[in-house]
């Protein structure tokens, strides 16, 4: 079992893909009791750096992965209600960008502080 976030993220961190990437995610979803959303995300475009092959395996050329309960989560009606549960601004995040001429994706900047305790349920 992983001790600590630092051993699940860490600032120039190789992935040599998006499911890499995202085994990572869930783990540290599953350890850490934390949600995490995918945003911001924009996907590699078919040109002459990126072959078919490196958009089917990395997918994305940047995405950022923020707290459920950062500033910009809204969720849908039923899980807000008129609490503003959500609503927490959770500085927690992770920028992830393909590096230009690279095969790979990379942690360019992030903030691993989460301002609440861990909090997820299950759904019943």
């Amino acid at each position: 079992m992983v001790s600590s976030m630092s051993e699940y993220f860490f600032k120039k961190q190789i992935f040599n893909s998006y499911d890499e990437l995202n085994t990572l995610v869930m783990r540290y979803e599953k350890y850490e009791k934390q949600k995490l959303f995918n945003r911001n995300r924009i996907p590699l475009r078919e040109d002459d750096e990126n072959s078919e092959e490196n958009r089917n395996r990395l997918i994305y050329k940047t995405i950022r992965y923020e707290c459920k309960f950062g500033k910009n989560y809204h969720g849908s009606e039923a899980e807000v209600r008129q609490t503003n549960y959500f609503k927490r601004n959770c500085p927690f995040f992770i920028q992830i960008n393909k590096p230009l001429n690279a095969q790979v994706l990379r942690i360019s900047t992030l903030n691993l502080a989460h301002n609440h305790p861990h909090v997820i349920r299950k759904k019943l």
